[in-house]
């Protein structure tokens, strides 16, 4: 991996990963506030996109806009330019960035499988270390049955009811700015570890007229399912 801008990060840890699983960061969800050396351990937090294409994000040289926010955060982080994912689909590559390892050492090849009791996540890196651990997440891969939620005190999984047949981005964003509100007021000295799940690049799809309106051509016939009459339904 080749790393072209490296820089501190005071109080997130992002990944950008330019496979099918991307994950990047939100500016409202950076807005965590800043510790002292010698007060307490940094607030940090993993923000997955799911099924986001990197070559379709302006950080990484497309033609339209798309990533504005996370273009500017970008400036003063550490990016990579390569990584390769673990496997094709939502559940082993994103146990492989929760535990280190790969899906076939994890016993991961099925939608039944689930990450062992005794393979240690970074939820539970974090919990050890004095951390409160909360999760927002949006796809039934991050219930916790599957295993990649241990070591997390809370998991909010109301938005995955349904995930496939609305917008989730929004309420992902509106929860993890909750649970952070909520953690400052109640912990204000424990230092915070969130994982912050978005769904929405995943299908279905919704046009954005916006985009394709303007002489882009996505190919091969994009059809929405989930817009009615300019509205998500």
């Amino acid at each position: 991996m080749s790393l072209p801008r490296a820089r501190r990060l005071d109080h997130a840890l992002a990944l950008l990963l330019s496979f099918p699983l991307g994950a990047g960061c939100s500016g409202g969800l950076l807005g965590m506030r800043s510790a002292t050396p010698d007060t307490r351990p940094p607030d940090v937090s993993l923000v997955v996109i799911d099924s986001l294409r990197a070559d379709h994000l302006s950080l990484y040289g497309h033609d339209q806009p798309t990533s504005p926010e996370l273009d500017a955060w970008a400036r003063d982080a550490v990016v990579f330019d390569h990584a390769t994912t673990t496997a094709p689909w939502t559940l082993p590559a994103i146990a492989s960035v929760l535990t280190g390892h790969h899906p076939y050492a994890l016993g991961i090849r099925e939608d039944e499988n689930a990450v062992p009791h005794r393979v240690t996540t970074l939820g539970e890196l974090y919990q050890r270390a004095g951390y409160q651990t909360t999760a927002v997440v949006s796809h039934i891969y991050l219930l916790p049955k599957f295993g990649l939620m241990q070591g997390m005190d809370q998991i909010d999984t109301e938005l995955v009811k349904g995930h496939h047949e609305r917008v989730s981005s929004d309420g992902v964003t509106d929860r993890a700015l909750g649970a952070l509100q909520a953690h400052v007021a109640s912990h204000p000295e424990q230092p915070l570890f969130m994982v912050a799940h978005y769904f929405d690049p995943h299908y279905n799809y919704i046009n954005h007229p916006e985009i394709l309106d303007s002489g882009t051509d996505p190919g091969g016939g994009l059809h929405s399912n989930i817009w009615t009459s300019g509205r998500c339904a």
